[in-house]
């Protein structure tokens, strides 16, 4: 890479542990490199963990291995130009069986460890649900501090905990399904913190049509909430905007 400037640096690379996947003769492909190990110019290094469909690597955060998973990374370690370790994010991958040889593949677990050169670290941790039927993110749960494990497990050591519930929109219209009308946060204590709805197409909330996001309400406090609004022209080109003061903003475009 050149800076334009006159400074070159360079980035070297080098692979391990290539696979060839070969279940029947119908269902066989290259199954990437078990590691990969990126240099960079100060001498700084990055490793990754790949899937491959083979055995799982269980001590080192690889979670039942499985075909699908595949090119999937569990596993990053990041050095500095003496090798001392300053940071590794171990990522659980889950897979569900859709039929007729598909799987949803879905990550459940992340857990970051920063270190300081030494072999002490300060450990965080999120985790994921999903609908299967559909694969949208329904909870992630952020338990902040924890005490983490080189497997990727961990035990929560605080009372840090955030918890995002989401719902969404149910469509008349085939295939909308991504469209949340609900984000609510609670704490430790599943107490609300923050919550969010969003309404669409000018619908009631929890429905939508087109995908035209209309108004979007944030909780204040009790039964209180505040809102944006959006209008949109008949080419779903938003033509006027509210802020919670209700004060509008108009837009107009040039036509062909």
């Amino acid at each position: 890479q050149n800076n334009g400037v006159a400074t070159t640096s360079a980035t070297t690379y080098s692979y391990n542990g290539g696979r060839y996947y070969f279940n029947t003769p119908f269902d066989r492909k290259f199954a990437g490199f078990a590691s990969t190990t990126a240099t960079d110019a100060a001498g700084h290094v990055t490793k990754t963990f790949y899937h491959q469909g083979n055995t799982s690597d269980s001590t080192h955060g690889e979670y039942s291995d499985h075909a699908s998973k595949i090119g999937k990374s569990y596993r990053v370690e990041k050095y500095d130009n003496a090798n001392n370790l300053y940071a590794k994010t171990i990522q659980k991958w889950e897979s569900y069986n859709l039929g007729a040889h598909r799987d949803f593949v879905k990550l459940t677990r992340t857990t970051d460890s920063a270190y300081d050169g030494d072999s002490d670290h300060a450990d965080k941790a999120e985790e994921y649900a999903y609908s299967d039927a559909n694969g949208n993110l329904t909870q992630k749960v952020e338990w902040g501090r924890v005490t983490g494990s080189d497997d990727g497990t961990f035990s929560d050591t605080g009372s840090d905990k955030f918890t995002t519930a989401i719902s969404y929109a149910a469509s008349t219209t085939p295939y909308i399904i991504a469209h949340p009308s609900m984000e609510t946060i609670t704490d430790q204590s599943a107490v609300k913190v923050k919550e969010s709805k969003y309404y669409y197409d000018s619908l009631a909330n929890g429905s939508v049509d087109k995908g035209n996001e209309t108004k979007r309400e944030f909780w204040k406090v009790s039964s209180t909430y505040i809102d944006i609004e959006h209008t949109y022209n008949a080419y779903g080109l938003a033509t006027q905007e509210k802020d919670p003061r209700d004060k509008a903003t108009n837009f107009t475009y040039q036509s062909a």
